[in-house]
């Protein structure tokens, strides 16, 4: 088991990860989109992260919550919901716990 932390907000759309809360609650998924310059951390997400890892989600250095990964790493680009329709690179998990407190993450910059 390894463990990873990452923050989930389409390209230089910071003030979007407000909806990570609902997209792990609700679609119960964690994702990367696609873009030019992301290949290694796209890499990273498809081909490093093992099922039952733990990823720390983060809004910029403040930890949101803690997931385990239940399954592979998939493609979706055919999604309707403009909350998730960036989410192209995908794997599914199970939230652990909830920050209830804010708490800070300091970890080198980076996605993955």
């Amino acid at each position: 088991m390894n463990f990873w932390h990452m923050q989930m907000h389409p390209t230089g759309e910071m003030e979007f990860s407000e909806n990570i809360d609902w997209i792990l609650e609700h679609k119960k998924i964690i994702g990367l989109g696609q873009w030019k310059g992301g290949e290694g951390q796209i890499a990273a997400f498809i081909n490093e992260i093992q099922v039952n890892d733990i990823v720390a989600l983060k809004r910029g250095q403040e930890l949101i919550a803690l997931v385990q990964v239940t399954g592979g790493a998939y493609k979706v680009t055919d999604d309707a919901n403009p909350e998730t329709a960036w989410i192209v690179n995908r794997r599914p998990i199970r939230v652990l716990d909830w920050a209830i407190d804010p708490k800070i993450l300091k970890q080198p910059r980076g996605t993955l």
